[in-house]
């Protein structure tokens, strides 16, 4: 059986597939495996494979949570949330030590329209699956369309996974795996795209009001739509008031519009943070603090960090229209 003896841990395979008979053919056991052994089953993929997958399973169908990717996989970020939520939900309850019951999910994280620097987010988001989701009683499988998907984002994601799985449903070790810290270091290696001109620049102090001021006025003049313009006002917020704590006392705010998007980015002095997980997965009730990062990335379609000698940049994306 896939993932045998896991039985309070994550497993986490990937499946590259390259024709829609491929992909049905390590699926459809895939899901009908788990919902043989009463696991609760969640099937994320592109809606021509939502289609796919209702019509292999026929009646079994009903008995699986089917729904289109860019519905739910809006952002890496909010996928860790939603993901999180439902195995919460289906296992009664989580606990490393007496998980209730195993659950399973198929997901296809990749869509072939994400920019490069949004594949990046999500190769490190499959990574952060497997320290964060560590002591859950999850089958996580990735699926990849090698049709879609350009080759380099392909190798890169399977880098996050440590199985992979055959056609013949065995799993094999996978020989490209590497941890959570060694493949963020190679991401954030991607030095960001310089700012496009112009650029609105204001110095980050104290007055946190007259800040969001500044970002609401440069949103609304790119046409960033309403309700958006009071997610980056926020979210600004939050990552500017980290600055001014963590920051070295020295940092600025920019804003642009690029390919489609406002970006708002606040570089400063400081070091960034040794933990990848801090600001990627949502803190327990019980942190006093360390929410600012967390919740910018709840509300903005991408954010970028890099850290280096000159210190820490966070870079805040928002679609237009």
């Amino acid at each position: 059986m896939l993932c045998s003896g896991h039985t309070a841990d994550l497993c986490h395979p990937a499946l590259v597939y390259a024709t829609p008979a491929q992909f049905l053919t390590s699926a459809v056991p895939f899901l009908r495996d788990g919902l043989e052994h009463g696991e609760p089953c969640l099937a994320i993929t592109s809606a021509r494979n939502v289609a796919l997958l209702r019509e292999a399973l026929g009646a079994d169908a009903a008995a699986v949570d089917l729904h289109p990717a860019d519905a739910w996989l809006t952002t890496p970020w909010r996928a860790l949330v939603a993901y999180r939520r439902w195995v919460e939900r289906n296992t009664g309850g989580v606990s490393a030590i007496a998980p209730q019951r195993r659950v399973r999910v198929l997901a296809e994280p990749f869509a072939p329209n994400r920019t490069a620097a949004a594949a990046r987010e999500w190769t490190r988001y499959e990574a952060l699956l497997n320290v964060a989701f560590a002591a859950l009683p999850l089958t996580l499988l990735c699926s990849y369309d090698a049709a879609a998907l350009p080759e380099t984002v392909i190798a890169d994601a399977l880098r996050a996974h440590p199985q992979l799985l055959e056609p013949s449903q065995q799993l094999r070790e996978n020989p490209t795996y590497v941890d959570l810290r060694s493949l963020s270091a190679a991401l954030d290696a991607v030095a960001l795209e310089p700012a496009a001109t112009p650029v609105a620049e204001q110095q980050v102090d104290t007055d946190l009001h007259a800040l969001r001021g500044f970002v609401a006025a440069q949103a609304q003049r790119a046409g960033v739509p309403g309700a958006r313009i009071s997610d980056m006002t926020f979210a600004a917020h939050e990552v500017a008031a980290n600055a001014c704590t963590h920051g070295g006392g020295d940092a600025v705010l920019r804003t642009w519009t690029a390919d489609g998007e406002f970006l708002c980015e606040v570089a400063d002095r400081g070091a960034g943070m040794s933990d990848p997980l801090a600001g990627n997965v949502e803190p327990a009730v019980t942190q006093p603090s360390g929410r600012g990062l967390w919740l910018a990335r709840q509300l903005c379609d991408l954010v970028q960090v890099r850290t280096g000698a000159a210190g820490t940049t966070v870079r805040l994306h928002v679609t237009l229209g």
